[in-house]
């Protein structure tokens, strides 16, 4: 009678981290070891296949996931410990209780870090997005920006909207418009809170008005830096051509409808109101 063939199963050595989202391959990895040790039918792991996979997988954990979980400030303590006792034991014949043991504990973390994972990555993603969008921005944009930070952090938000509603095909720039004038808004109540303007020298309203208007608030800046008086005279019309302009667009907008003749013209309506914003922050941050 002919010898019957012995049919082994072979274990192959996977890639561990073979997505750019090195935990959810290590989990899969993790996963599949945690069968393949469970499926074993002996009293301890001999076979030197698995040993080696488990052995890989341990490294790589140690080489690529830790890192990242450094990066993204997820403590891995109790994850070390365990991964640590698990190449120890590769290098005796264990058993398949305390291989199974050891897993257990160190998917039990996994599942505990899953979401914290997720979380972070989102906020690496999100940086890495905003990161690239930054670059992708002219040189005065960037200096307007980074000065708003500093200065005005919602303001800032708010140009980087604006830059991407310009990137975009939209319906309607209401939104977009009224924006604009916030910014300007947000920076001259910063840099000239009401109660400083309201006591400079003779400051007199605007007629039927309680409040100093946009164009008093920008003079009452450059003044007080004895700003020549052409750059005084720019900035106060800049600041009503903003103000004016965008009650305009908004106005008109809503009277015409958002066919595609008026969403190109509110586009460039608002560049133009752009162009006059910025000419008008980089005087009043001081950009060069």
């Amino acid at each position: 009678m002919p010898k019957r063939k012995t049919i082994k199963k072979q274990i192959k050595n996977k890639e561990v981290f073979e997505t750019k989202d090195t935990f959810s391959a290590a989990f899969k990895e993790l996963e599949s070891l945690f069968g393949e040790i469970k499926s074993v039918k002996t009293v301890q792991v001999g076979s030197s296949l698995l040993r080696e996979r488990i052995k890989n997988f341990v490294k790589d954990y140690f080489s690529r996931l830790k890192p990242d979980l450094c990066d993204y400030e997820i403590q891995s303590g109790d994850l070390d410990l365990f991964m640590q006792r698990l190449i120890e034991i590769t290098n005796f014949y264990t058993s398949v209780g305390v291989y199974r043991g050891v897993l257990n504990n160190i998917r039990k973390r996994f599942i505990g870090m899953e979401t914290m994972w997720e979380c972070k990555k989102s906020d690496h993603l999100l940086q890495q997005n905003q990161k690239e969008q930054y670059n992708s921005i002219s040189i005065s944009d960037k200096q307007i920006i980074d000065m708003l930070e500093q200065t005005v952090p919602t303001a800032a938000i708010s140009y980087r909207q604006i830059l991407e509603d310009f990137k975009k095909e939209r319906f309607s720039y209401r939104g977009t418009v009224a924006e604009l004038r916030e910014i300007l808004r947000e920076v001259l109540d910063h840099l000239a809170p009401d109660k400083e303007v309201l006591s400079a020298p003779s400051f007199k309203f605007e007629e039927g008005l309680k409040k100093p208007t946009m164009k008093q608030k920008a003079l009452f800046i450059l003044r007080s830096r004895d700003e020549g008086n052409d750059i005084i005279n720019m900035a106060g019309n800049a600041a009503i051509v903003v103000d004016d302009a965008v009650a305009r667009l908004v106005r008109t907008t809503y009277e015409r409808g958002c066919d595609s003749t008026h969403k190109s013209k509110g586009l460039s309506e608002a560049v133009k109101i752009k162009r006059y914003l910025d000419a008008l922050l980089c005087e009043l941050l001081e950009i060069n």
